[in-house]
């Protein structure tokens, strides 16, 4: 069983929370694109989202698609409230449960610079070193691969 089949709801409210937490900084509001890398499906992710606004954590713009109760579209933010509720075990509801000791999907990102040494120092000739680190190039360019990639690495692509 994978961590997301095995967490609650109450659990699983707390990761989302978190991760609206933690992209606070970011923008004032958030499209549910900034929650790819928990490994959620789309759809799931705005159900929670629209339990976090209707426990007053969140505060949410939902725009619903008419089709089995699904969402074309979402924009969040994190309310006072909210951020209380991480900050403060004391200040967090019965529905919400961070676990201070899992992070949920550990955060990677892909160190260009790393890579590059990495392909310096490789046996390939120059050619093939120019074409990896042209490749790397274009790979870090692109947000959707680099964000399926990282959520590879760390174990939590959706099937």
């Amino acid at each position: 069983m994978t961590d997301t089949e095995t967490r609650t709801d109450a659990e699983t409210r707390g990761l989302i929370l978190k991760r609206l937490y933690e992209l606070h900084n970011k923008s004032e509001w958030v499209d549910w694109d900034n929650f790819h890398e928990l490994g959620l499906p789309q759809q799931e992710v705005g159900r929670y989202l629209k339990q976090l606004h209707d426990l007053g954590l969140a505060e949410g713009k939902f725009v619903a698609s008419g089709e089995n109760e699904e969402y074309a579209d979402i924009r969040v933010r994190i309310r006072s409230r909210g951020a209380d509720a991480v900050e403060d075990p004391g200040k967090r509801p019965s529905q919400i449960v961070i676990d201070p000791n899992v992070n949920g999907v550990p955060h990677m990102t892909l160190d260009v610079g790393k890579l590059n040494a990495a392909i310096d120092n490789s046996a390939a000739t120059l050619a093939e070193k120019a074409e990896a680190k042209s490749l790397l190039e274009r790979l870090s360019e692109n947000k959707l691969l680099t964000s399926l990639l990282q959520m590879w690495f760390s174990g939590h692509l959706p099937n």
